[in-house]
This record gives structure tokens, C-alpha cells and sequence, in this order.
């Protein structure tokens, strides 16, 4: 068994190898097709690396192929494969997941992460990309699925996009997290017990002791929680909630590259309050007419203190801090 692990991570590594190998291909030619369109007087050197290139890119394709074979015939699952069958994506679909997951893994150094870069992997001329821009779109499967998210709503070349902590699991996991919990969580999350569109109602049953966290981190969310916990000994036994009537909530802001736990961390602090916790996506705030947002922001407030629970703004930033709304009232 120990033996079928280790053969797993081998091909997985070198599954992944192959694949980023192939991204870079990919940005390659198009950098010469650049070049061509610029520089007419090296068009026949422009021909022979173009040639070379999408060689080099039928290989990679091919050993990328060979490594699924492989792995199928010794009964392992990798994971892209997994993913592209659980929620049918195709190969265009397929090949920005990856180009995400190495944009995030470099630490998104190379800026190529914003629409018209990815198209550019995916689309030949601009009528191509006119036709995949859908991939982009709210209902386009990536978005709808919850495997991209976009890091603030306009125009989709000009936007960032980035893999979810969801697409992050399931692409590469987590250390110390049984892939079971997690899923169980999403079903949760995407089920009936939704009340409306705006906000997700789940009771999580993580506690603490399931998040890997290091000790420092681990001893502020704990006095936040003692906070939370003695909320009623220090404003109604001790008397502070009558000197202090507004601003009594707690707020606490995660931040960290995709896939580090952010969203897990929230689930696991509900958990130990014994809480539900609503969870926010602002596409769903901002996703309408002028003057909604105002309004959808405080119907999220309104419902969360109805069912005292906790409220989780997914990808936060996008929502408070993007140029576009930051004169907008919500942003106070």
C-alpha cells in the first residue's frame, strides 16, 4: 500500500512536470506570434521556431498522455484527471485550471493570471477569443463550478483570476486533511439548506484540533474565541454594553495566496462556537443593477444577526478594497 503511495506521487510530480512544461510551450508560441506580427523582416526565422515550437508542444501533449495511460494501467487516479471528469471540463477548461494553479504556485510573479493572458492560451486570433470568452462569464463552468473565481467584477480581459481554495484541493490537496471532510463540506454548502442566493447557511462540524496552524496563529484565534465566548460576562454581567452600544462584534481578516486554509480556519472557529456560518461570494453582491449592491450587502447583515451566526466574506478583498468601488457607500 505504502509502496502504490509513493509510485502515486512520483507520477503525480511528474504528471504536473509535464504539464507546466506545456504552459510555458504554449506562452512561448505565442510570444512568436507576436513577434511575427511585429517584425515582418525575420518572418522564415519566425516560421522555423514557430515550427519547433508546436513540435515541442505535440510531445508534451503526448507524454502527458502516456503518463495517464500509465496511471490508469496501474490503477491510480491523478488528480487533474479526477477533476476534469467529476465536472466535465474540456480541454480548454482543463488547461487554465493549470495555467492558474502555476500562476499561484510562483506566487503570481509573472502577471499571467488576467483574461487576455489566459485567452491567449486557449484562442489563435481575436474571433477565437470572442468565442471562448464565455469561459470567463458567471455562468461559464470554471465560475459556475467554483474551480476559478474572478478577483473583481468587469470586463473579463481586464480582470485577475484566480483558483479557488476548492480547485486547490482538489488539484494538489492538503496536508493533514482527509479529502472525505472536504467534500463533505462542499456538498453541505452547495445543498438545500441554502435560504437564498446571496448567503450559504452551513453548521460545520470542524473543530480546531482538524486546521494545521502554527502555535502563534493558533493562541490569537483562541483568545478571539474566548472573546466571542465571554461576550455576555463583559457587556450585560459587567456592564460594559451600556457605556459601549455599537461596534461590539468581532472581525477577523484571513489573508494568504489561495489553498493555504483561510476558508477551512473559518469553518473550523464556527465549529468550536457552536455556530452556523453563512458564507458570502461577492459575485453574488455585485452581480447586479446600480444600486443593488447596497442593498443585497445589508440584507446579508440583517439575515446573519436574525440567525446570530457567524458571517464569512469569501474573497473579501474583492469586494472591499477594488478602485472600481471604492467610492461606492458599501465601501464604509
Amino acid at each position: 500500500m505504502k509502496d502504490k503511495g509513493l509510485k502515486r506521487k512520483s507520477l503525480e510530480y511528474e504528471y504536473w512536470k509535464k504539464w507546466f512544461a506545456l504552459i510555458d510551450l504554449l506562452y512561448k508560441k505565442r510570444e512568436l506570434r507576436f513577434n511575427k506580427n511585429a517584425n515582418l523582416s525575420k518572418e522564415s526565422r519566425n516560421r522555423e521556431s514557430s515550427s519547433k515550437i508546436e513540435g515541442e508542444i505535440k510531445n508534451a501533449y503526448k507524454e502527458i498522455e502516456n503518463i495517464e495511460k500509465e496511471a490508469k494501467k496501474k490503477g491510480i487516479n491523478l488528480r487533474l484527471v479526477k477533476v476534469k471528469k467529476k465536472y466535465h471540463l474540456s480541454e480548454e477548461e482543463e488547461l487554465l485550471l493549470v495555467a492558474l494553479l502555476k500562476n499561484d504556485l510562483e506566487g503570481g510573479i509573472k502577471n499571467t493570471n488576467s483574461g487576455v493572458e489566459l485567452l491567449e492560451l486557449i484562442a489563435e486570433d481575436n474571433s477565437e477569443k470572442l468565442e471562448k470568452l464565455s469561459f470567463f462569464s458567471a455562468n461559464g463552468n470554471l465560475i459556475k463550478k467554483n474551480l476559478i473565481a474572478r478577483e473583481f467584477m468587469g470586463s473579463p480581459l481586464r480582470a485577475d483570476y484566480h483558483l479557488t481554495e476548492k480547485a486547490m484541493f482538489e488539484l494538489i490537496g492538503w496536508r493533514g486533511v482527509k479529502e472525505k471532510e472536504w467534500m463533505e463540506w462542499q456538498d453541505e454548502a452547495s445543498g438545500e439548506n441554502s435560504s437564498d442566493y446571496l448567503i450559504t447557511f452551513i453548521k460545520p462540524s470542524l473543530k480546531l484540533k482538524d486546521v494545521v496552524l502554527s502555535p502563534e496563529l493558533l493562541e490569537s484565534i483562541t483568545d478571539v474565541i474566548a472573546q466571542i465566548k465571554g461576550q455576555r460576562l463583559i457587556f450585560e454581567k459587567w456592564g460594559f454594553g451600556k457605556k459601549i452600544n455599537y461596534g461590539t462584534g468581532t472581525t477577523m481578516l484571513f489573508y494568504g495566496p489561495p489553498g493555504t486554509g483561510k476558508t477551512f480556519t473559518a469553518l473550523a472557529i464556527a465549529g468550536e462556537l457552536e455556530k452556523e456560518i453563512g458564507i458570502v461570494r461577492y459575485e453574488n453582491l455585485q452581480d447586479y443593477l446600480v444600486g443593488m449592491t447596497e442593498k443585497n450587502i445589508a440584507r446579508v447583515f440583517e439575515e446573519a444577526e436574525e440567525r446570530k451566526c457567524i458571517l464569512l466574506f469569501d474573497e473579501a478583498d474583492a469586494l472591499f478594497s477594488e478602485r472600481s468601488f471604492r467610492n461606492m457607500k458599501y465601501d464604509n
